[in-house]
């Protein structure tokens, strides 16, 4: 029972803390090359090196949430299930358009709650500890459309699903600690001839250290039932492995590198480069165990008169020790530009590439812009827009609060919408720190 809650808790909430900053998600993550000092960390740490008009920022109190899924919004809710919306009963009408908002590999849950614990960056040195991981939870898309429209038993029936459910999540304490090293690209004459416009150059690499709380993932979870003449059959298989902290605490470690590229172009442009999670995975050897589930079953219609009365049945419920197993962690290239277009104004760009597809990580390329504008010198006003990746649209909008020793920022975001009530989530953040 025990690790079934576990199993549960991982499948449906998310600690995955992608920064520990408010100000990006106000512009919906383009903040590669925007990001500096403390907020470089987990971005980019060769920006650790780059001038910030401080020696020291620590970062105080952090947090990240994010409620979203695949295919609903507030405004679906009020339509399709509330008794005003559908006068208590759905039309054939109501039934498609609720299948149609449904993606073809059917509902996909998420439940994510990001909180830094430490960060603090001194000249070109910084240091963070998160708590971070991933948690998804998918639903095939064919129970949903059996619910809605019903189901025909023909003699030929045949429903084959692989992949029915599909959970997997995990949860670490991250240790960064980074350092950013500059290039005063003037000081060689013979690279600056061939780069022409290229200053402020600096490299940065983050050494990550993981302790491993949990682990869940979903195997294999296969679905087949079938008729053939007067034969019903049906056979649910599905396997899981989890590592819990249990008695010991980690349940896993993991090491992993973020590498980044900074540099400055003309007085306007700034560009980064940066890899992040390169070589990352977590070994898992604590409370290490594997769950089969299997249920089976046959029986005859009626066919002249004769039923087949014979018990088939076969129900199974193991669970073993499974020795430890490493799972990698995702690893991402971020590659950003930031553009000086007014004295108060900043534009930015960002592409985002996966390179693999680990804990929900998806080979289509995250693309996006944003801007800041500082409507006073201590009032930076944000948004930006993405599209791509796993979550699809994303519009942000936030502001800052930034004086001489601290700073605040807070932003939102809506999934797919360009209206809270037509988001498929809720997305807010909000942080602040100290600068000396």
């Amino acid at each position: 029972m025990k690790k079934t809650i576990v199993f549960v808790l991982l499948s449906f909430a998310l600690l995955w803390s992608q920064s520990f900053d408010g100000a990006s998600m106000s512009m919906a993550y383009n903040y590669s090359a925007m990001s500096r000092g403390v907020n470089s960390i987990a971005w980019n740490p060769a920006n650790l090196a780059l001038p910030r008009g401080n020696t020291f920022e620590l970062n105080i109190f952090s947090i990240n949430t994010m409620l979203f899924n695949s295919s609903f919004s507030i405004n679906n809710y009020n339509r399709y299930f509330t008794e005003e919306g559908h006068n208590n009963e759905w039309t054939e009408s109501d039934k498609r358009e609720i299948a149609d908002l449904l993606p073809e590999d059917g509902l996909s849950l998420n439940l994510d709650a990001g909180l830094n614990l430490f960060g603090a960056a001194y000249n070109n040195f910084g240091f963070a500890v998160q708590l971070i991981g991933y948690g998804k939870a998918r639903l095939a898309k064919k129970p949903f459309e059996i619910i809605l429209f019903g189901e025909n038993f023909g003699k030929d029936y045949l429903l084959d699903e692989p992949a029915m459910v599909e959970t997997n999540g995990y949860s670490a304490i991250k240790w960064s600690f980074g350092y950013g090293y500059p290039f005063k690209i003037d000081k060689y004459m013979d690279i600056k001839k061939y780069l022409p416009g290229i200053s402020d150059v600096a490299v940065g690499m983050n050494f990550n250290y993981y302790m491993g709380m949990a682990v869940a993932q979903t195997l294999e979870s296969n679905v087949l039932v079938e008729r053939i003449e007067d034969d019903m059959i049906y056979n649910v298989r599905m396997e899981a492995r989890t590592s819990t902290l249990g008695s010991g605490f980690p349940a896993g470690n993991g090491i992993g590198f973020d590498l980044g590229l900074s540099a400055k172009y003309d007085d306007d442009w700034h560009f980064s480069l940066s890899f992040n999670n390169l070589f990352g995975s977590i070994y898992w050897s604590k409370n290490t165990e594997k769950t089969i589930v299997v249920e089976s079953d046959s029986s005859a219609f009626y066919d002249l008169g004769k039923k087949n009365d014979e018990d088939h049945s076969v129900s199974e419920d193991t669970t073993f020790s499974c020795g430890g197993f490493s799972t990698s962690l995702p690893i991402t290239m971020r590659l950003g530009a930031v553009y000086q277009i007014l004295p108060k104004l900043k534009l930015s760009f960002d592409w985002h590439q996966a390179l693999n597809e680990q804990f929900g990580n998806d080979f289509t390329p995250r693309i996006g812009a944003g801007a800041e504008y500082y409507a006073q010198n201590w009032l930076p006003l944000r948004s930006g827009i993405a599209i791509g990746g796993g979550q699809g649209f994303l519009l942000g909008l936030g502001f800052g609060l930034q004086f001489k020793y601290f700073e605040f920022d807070l932003s939102y975001a809506m999934k797919e919408a360009l209206w809270p009530t037509y988001s498929k989530g809720v997305f807010t953040a909000m942080s602040m720190k100290y600068m000396f």
